[in-house]
């Protein structure tokens, strides 16, 4: 969990680092002293907070997990299950009415990997939205079923609307 936060929000640390090196270079010495200082908010964020976070924080977790069944948990398993049992389903393909005769698992394989890169490309985007402080929501296209991330406009705007302006 912590790690999941540190890459979503940063470690929430104070961190400091100096390197000292000293060296005789053409006959006179040399004294190189770096100094690297991370500050970032006092208090560490848990994985609670960064879920009760904006709006965005739970669209971009809906588009990740609708991501997930559709490719890991539908598609995956149905191009194994083609791939390794298509001699004994062949007969079944060949008794399915006519639209469909033939038509093999690797359809559903198509369309469902299809589907699940879709919805890893909208997670995508609504991180990248939530970065640049636009607020998004999930609207509806394609057949009016499959979900895509837009931007919440104030007055009709297409850049949307940018948090704290």
């Amino acid at each position: 969990r912590r790690r999941a936060v540190e890459m979503l929000r940063g470690s929430g640390r104070t961190t400091t680092t100096t390197e000292n090196a000293e060296g005789i270079t053409g006959g006179g010495a040399t004294t190189t002293t770096t100094t690297t200082t991370t500050t970032t908010t006092e208090e560490e964020e848990t994985y609670e907070d960064v879920l009760r976070g904006g709006r965005n924080a739970r669209l971009a977790l809906r588009f990740y997990l609708w991501h997930y069944v559709a490719f890991a948990l539908i598609a995956v398993p149905v191009w194994f299950l083609d791939q390794f049992r298509c001699p004994e389903l062949l007969p079944l393909y060949d008794a399915l009415p006519f639209p469909l005769k033939g038509a093999t698992l690797h359809v559903v394989w198509h369309a469902c990997s299809g589907l699940g890169a879709f919805l890893f490309l909208q997670f995508l985007t609504v991180c990248r939205a939530e970065e640049l402080g636009v607020e998004c929501r999930m609207g509806r296209a394609v057949a009016g079923w499959v979900p895509v991330a837009t931007s919440r406009n104030e007055e009709g705007s297409a850049a949307g609307k940018r948090k704290g302006e």
